[in-house]
């Protein structure tokens, strides 16, 4: 001890008290899982159905709000929880097996006329066009959920500020 000074013991998070181990480390696996998969995902802008999702959306976010809580405050891996976190407001209940993007056109719609660019005719680049401009419904179901969306990301950042700042009492 440098003067004689004793270290102040660090008072537990209120958030931590009362969680074992065990369930950190659980809260561990199902993040680093969620992380794994968010990679492999194509498109930031979709709304997706929460049953995609490789946990329940809000097993996910208390995994989160318990990691971020648990780690170290100069730790940068807060931050990126917190961000992956919030990307949890993508997903919303009853969307439909295929994301919805803002155009209203689906990724695979994209993904057909990308992968064959070099082959596309004029009445494929005509097809896409029409896909943009006549596909009302899913355009309108995307524009539906983003005041869902918008809700769900304050909601869900307001909690992450509260595990960054430990201010759960």
């Amino acid at each position: 001890m440098l003067f004689g000074w004793r270290k102040k013991a660090r008072k537990p998070k209120p958030l931590l008290e009362g969680v074992t181990k065990h369930l950190i480390a659980v809260a561990y696996a199902a993040v680093r899982e969620y992380g794994a998969w968010l990679e492999q995902q194509p498109n930031g802008l979709a709304i997706c159905d929460e049953t995609v999702l490789p946990s329940p959306k809000e097993t996910l976010l208390n995994s989160l709000i318990i990691v971020v809580a648990s780690l170290k405050d100069d730790d940068p891996m807060r931050e990126i929880c917190a961000a992956c976190a919030r990307m949890l407001s993508q997903f919303q209940k009853d969307v439909d097996a295929e994301p919805l993007l803002p155009g209203g056109v689906t990724i695979s719609q994209f993904d057909l006329v990308i992968s064959n660019v070099d082959k596309v005719t004029v009445s494929d680049e005509e097809l896409l066009l029409s896909m943009l401009v006549g596909n009302p419904d899913r355009k309108v179901r995307y524009e539906h959920f983003l005041p869902l969306v918008a809700s769900d990301r304050k909601r869900i950042g307001d909690l992450m500020v509260k595990a960054i700042a430990h201010d759960w009492c």
